[in-house]
């Protein structure tokens, strides 16, 4: 069996970079602004995506300027909701920082009187900055495409304004999510690409189908909450800065949200089923999410099958069989990698039945699955390869091509799995070094575990890193982390 070909990471085809814009428009404001349209399907939905890009809404000097003081600040390492990793942000503006409130929420550096004057004079000098690029370009275009209808109080405002970072040995991607929180993200690149860094931020039809947004130092994307999306910057020593609004559509920065899910739910978009599903109790919850399974959409198969499996809360008894079913519609309608995710777990956990009686024979099914969801973009699909090949669940074990899918997965405790490697070399500088870079992105942190648990992979809880492997003939067994 170890004779088989197993994938390796530098077998998964890279993201292309979206190029199906239209022709460069012109919104006839009173300065005028160019943009490009673009959209992308809702894969098994029908629905489409609409985003726009900006190209050179802010100029160079600017963007300088914006660098040399966000490079001179500490940032904030706090969990991070949608992965459960240190964020690296800094914010400039938001309603806690307002109402002067920052040190009752997550910004930890500004209950500390070490950095908050620091911080302060450096967001005065970042308002001084960004506001004029605010207020007289972006605002105009948001307001115009999303809220030029509204009344006067529900006008598109910036509640939130903060920079964000991916620098080697730290964080270098954001899984694939939706803004459930924002009516409309806008994102301005304070990097160039290809040149500071390569790859970077990315539009999805579905989880595993995703396509590069090619954004240079000026260049802004803006969508609303709908848009699925993420950022994977490679880790060949480039940097992306990137300066993030989110909008509510209220002058107050009172959440709407609710409001925004809602009309389109009953209307049966599917995508807002779904996002409707989270601002219900938990029985409406389930209903909703059965309206957008049954319309085609595969995130909420994927959460109704852990509903099923009694992963996420709910009253929907205990059935396997139809958590399996959910599953592998999933797998049929956009190739879900975390609905392949949970069949290699339901394998493992022996709620799926295979017809063998070779351990290996069943190892190789769950590694391929493991496969098929690294290959959609799986972080925990990745690390738990790591695993397979590390303990020999192939047949034999691997350690070459271990460490590379640890690397591939970013994760901090793949990085601890590979500082462990170098100690056994007698490569203490290797090894400090995975350590250091875990440390940076969480592990050891109080909250590292909790919240990866709370977030599971792109906000969406219900699954972990820990696959219950079987214990080896050797006695060997994978350590939970």
């Amino acid at each position: 069996m170890y004779n088989m070909k197993y994938l390796k990471p530098s077998d998964i085809e890279e993201i292309p970079v979206f190029n199906n814009w239209n022709d460069t428009k012109n919104i006839k404001l009173e300065n005028g602004i160019n943009f490009l349209k673009g959209n992308v399907e809702q894969l098994g939905c029908g629905d489409t995506s609409d985003f726009y890009k900006l190209p050179k809404i802010a100029k160079n000097e600017e963007i300088a300027n914006i660098l040399d003081l966000v490079k001179s600040t500490p940032f904030d390492e706090d969990p991070d909701s949608v992965d459960g990793m240190s964020t690296y942000e800094f914010y400039v503006d938001s309603p806690d920082i307002r109402n002067n409130k920052s040190n009752q929420n997550t910004m930890k550096l500004d209950s500390n009187n070490k950095y908050l004057k620091y911080r302060k004079k450096i967001r005065k000098k970042l308002i001084k900055i960004m506001d004029p690029i605010i207020k007289e370009r972006i605002n105009p275009f948001v307001r115009n495409l999303y809220s030029k209808d509204c009344k006067s109080e529900r006008l598109c405002t910036p509640c939130y304004n903060f920079v964000r970072r991916y620098k080697e040995d730290e964080r270098r991607t954001h899984p694939t999510h939706r803004d459930g929180h924002a009516f409309a993200t806008v994102v301005i690149s304070l990097s160039d690409f290809g040149e500071e860094y390569r790859g970077g931020i990315y539009v999805a039809t579905a989880e595993r189908y995703k396509y590069f947004i090619d954004l240079n130092r000026g260049d802004a994307i803006v969508h609303k909450h709908d848009l699925l999306h993420g950022v994977n910057v490679k880790n060949d020593g480039g940097e992306r800065w990137s300066w993030i609004l989110w909008y509510k559509d209220s002058t107050d920065c009172i959440d709407y949200s609710n409001e925004w899910y809602k009309d389109k739910a009953y209307q049966g978009i599917p995508v807002y089923q779904s996002l409707y599903a989270t601002m219900v109790n938990s029985e409406e919850m389930i209903e909703w999410h059965i309206k957008a399974a049954e319309n085609g959409f595969s995130n909420s198969m994927v959460k109704l099958a852990r509903a099923y499996l009694k992963r996420l809360p709910s009253k929907l008894e205990f059935n396997p069989k139809e958590a399996e079913r959910l599953y592998r519609l999933a797998v049929e309608t956009t190739q879900d990698p975390h609905a392949q995710y949970g069949l290699a777990e339901m394998i493992l956990f022996g709620l799926i039945k295979i017809e063998t009686n070779s351990m290996l024979i069943l190892l190789d099914k769950v590694i391929r699955l493991l496969e098929e969801s690294a290959k959609g973009g799986n972080f925990f699909a990745m690390f738990n390869l790591g695993v397979a090949h590390l303990y020999g669940y192939t047949g034999k074990p691997d350690i070459k091509l271990a460490n590379e899918w640890f690397e591939i997965s970013g994760l901090p405790e793949a990085f601890m799995i590979i500082s462990s490697h170098y100690v056994s070399i007698n490569d203490k500088k290797t090894s400090e070094k995975y350590v250091n870079r875990a440390k940076r992105m969480g592990f050891g942190k109080k909250w590292r575990k909790v919240s990866r648990i709370r977030t599971g992979l792109g906000g969406a809880s219900g699954v972990d890193i820990n696959l219950p492997w079987p214990t080896m003939p050797n006695g060997n067994k994978p350590q939970k982390w």
